[in-house]
């Protein structure tokens, strides 16, 4: 099933629901292959997972939210090694199509970033088998992770987790565009890509209008996204002693030149996706839940409007087969 809570089901019910899909999804993946597209796919099922924490953090409380989120960020961690480097190559390979560096110049980064990293690491420890030790912690936090959000019952919490990560993401985007620094604009990003799973979570309550704020928080998100890994890649050739220290300075500022570009086309997104008030947004989003919520429950069904008496309904309602979307991009 998609990321998406289901009208007809319990809050908390749905939630325990969607955690699971998305560690079974993690776990199935990594039995599969560790190529750096399944770690790719098990970090984004992470962040779906830690998303979702931080949105019922007002109704699990805050121990069991920092002991979950941290549960689920180290795990990130023990993958972040090999994604690391392959994005960084990706991120060179970008720089030379623009003509922002030269191939020889490329190529002598390129060199070392290709060598092979096998040690994944969680507050400085090295890990020798992180892909074994993912999988180990996973299993480990299933059950962890249910008896915690068995304490969700109903949707206040949620509305409150949404006013929250809104108010999160409008300080972090005014912080980043004054500081501009790598680590405002990283920090912006997190706040983004939480409130873009969490509008895909609850598009139930109107899919129209939850896409597309999901969608546009995506695209914020990935726009940004860009700007951390030439942040990333500059860091690594400054600090990388190997690498001559001209060709250091090239690349380095060929990233910053793109970070410029970049923070320039988020500005305006960034202030359209936060326009409106947390407050009022996440109320709007209770009482759309609750419509519809209610329009699924009560709407006649296709048969029931020919042929049942006033009152009177039958089978799966037409509200709730029309509130199911297709999965789409803004689920990826």
């Amino acid at each position: 099933m998609s990321f998406r809570l289901e009208l007809d089901e319990p809050i908390g019910r749905g939630l325990r629901r969607i955690a699971r899909e998305q560690l079974g999804r993690a776990e199935k993946r990594l039995a599969e292959s560790h190529d750096p597209t399944t770690v790719h796919e098990v970090r984004k099922s992470l962040k779906r997972v830690r998303a979702l924490l931080r949105l019922v953090r007002p109704g699990i409380g805050d121990h069991a939210f920092k002991t979950e989120n941290a549960r689920y960020r180290d795990i990130g961690r023990l993958l972040s090694g090999a994604r690391d480097r392959h994005v960084m190559l990706e991120t060179l390979a970008a720089l030379e199509a623009r003509s922002a560096v030269t191939g020889q110049l490329a190529g002598e980064v390129r060199a070392i970033l290709s060598e092979p990293v096998t040690d994944g690491a969680v507050n400085g420890a090295a890990v020798g088998d992180p892909f074994g030790e993912v999988g180990k912690r996973l299993t480990q936090g299933r059950r962890a992770l249910d008896r915690v959000l068995v304490q969700i019952d109903g949707f206040e919490p949620i509305e409150v987790g949404i006013a929250r990560n809104m108010k999160a993401a409008r300080r972090n985007f005014a912080a980043a565009f004054a500081e501009q620094t790598d680590e405002a604009f990283h920090e912006w990003r997190k706040t983004v890509q939480h409130h873009w799973r969490q509008m895909l979570l609850l598009s139930r309550a109107w899919p129209a209008y939850m896409t597309a704020r999901a969608h546009l928080a995506r695209d914020l998100s990935q726009i940004v996204g860009e700007d951390h890994d030439h942040g990333v890649l500059a860091q690594f050739v400054t600090a990388e002693t190997r690498i001559d220290r001209r060709a250091a300075r090239e690349v380095a500022a060929a990233c910053a030149a793109r970070q410029r570009a970049i923070r320039a086309h988020a500005r305006p997104l960034g202030a359209r996706l936060l326009a409106e008030g947390p407050n009022g947004l996440a109320r709007r989003v209770a009482l759309y839940w609750e419509g519809a919520r209610l329009a699924a429950a009560t709407a006649l069904s296709d048969d029931d409007t020919k042929d049942a008496p006033a009152g009177k309904t039958s089978g799966k309602s037409a509200a709730v087969r029309r509130a199911k979307p297709a999965v789409d991009k803004a689920d990826a």
